[in-house]
Order: structure tokens, then sequence, then C-alpha cells
């Protein structure tokens, strides 16, 4: 049953990317199962989280500055999605902290205010 769920919840994920894939820009290119897509200044953040992880999202700006923190969660899919239509112009870290110390970060351009 388990298996099931995940196998599940991996198609309506990849349905759900393959339904936007002319006007979705995917930023992650590591084999791992976090993906980032960006559509304009909406960044959405997506998990695949077979372990059933706790994961934890920390966002730097170019500075280095924390702009946000949160949990996650440790459900099997995990997603948030971050409007930058009125942030500063610039690149962003994404950095996913899971509860066993494992560490994934991304960077992203994103923001249109100067």
């Amino acid at each position: 049953m388990k298996t099931m769920k995940k196998v599940l919840a991996f198609a309506i994920l990849m349905l759900g990317l393959t339904a936007m894939a002319n006007s979705v820009k995917v930023i992650t290119e590591k084999d791992d199962n976090v993906t980032i897509t960006k559509v304009n200044q909406l960044v959405q953040v997506s998990v695949l989280n077979m372990e059933e992880e706790t994961y934890n999202l920390a966002i730097y700006n170019n500075a280095g500055d924390m702009v946000f923190e949160d949990k996650l969660g440790s459900d099997l899919s995990l997603g948030k999605q971050f409007d930058f239509n009125k942030a500063p112009k610039g690149e962003y870290t994404f950095v996913f902290t899971t509860n066993n110390g494992e560490e994934l970060s991304y960077s992203v351009k994103a923001g249109s205010r100067r």
C-alpha cells in the first residue's frame, strides 16, 4: 500500500509538471527528489518525499540574509509557492534540510524590483 501511494504521488507530480511544460522553467538540475520551477516571478518548490523525512526550507538573498524559513513537513508530497513580483531582483538560495541532516541548495534568479 505504501509503495502504491508513492507511485501515485510521483505520477501526480509528473502530470502537473507535464501539463505546464511549455511555460515552466525547471531550475533543479540534480538527480534528487526536489523540483523547483519558475513561471515569471512565481517560484514553486516540490519535494517527492519517498522516505517521509521532515524537510525545512530557508531562503537567502544576495547578501546572505535569510528572507524565509519554515518547516515544509514530512508528508509524501510537499510543496510551496513563492511570489517574487515585489521582491528585489537578484539571486536567491533555497536551502532544504532534512531531519537526517541532508542539505540541498539551489540558486534561483528572481525578483522584479531594482
